[in-house]
């Protein structure tokens, strides 16, 4: 599967799973109103591998209030920004 496939695959689910907890709290539904146009252009094909992941900090910064909040939420956002930012 070619960078491009792979990362939509990843961005849908780390969208799922955004939107899962995002019904249950506020912070993750702000994470995913800020990631929706890039999830769009993903997926549209208008944003390609490598590119920054401007949203990492929400997920990764000590002072975020996410910060290792849901498992399974972390492990799907390094695995969008692993091929997102093309470290692979």
């Amino acid at each position: 599967m070619d960078k491009t496939s792979v990362l939509r695959e990843k961005a849908g689910k780390l969208r799922v799973l955004l939107e899962k907890y995002a019904k249950d709290d506020d912070e993750v539904q702000s994470v995913l109103g800020f990631m929706r146009k890039t999830f769009s252009e993903i997926e549209s094909g208008k944003i390609s591998p490598p590119h920054r992941d401007e949203f990492r900090w929400h997920f990764f910064s000590t002072e975020s209030p996410l910060f290792l909040k849901y498992d399974d939420l972390s492990k799907a956002e390094a695995e969008y920004a692993e091929i997102l930012e093309g470290w692979t």
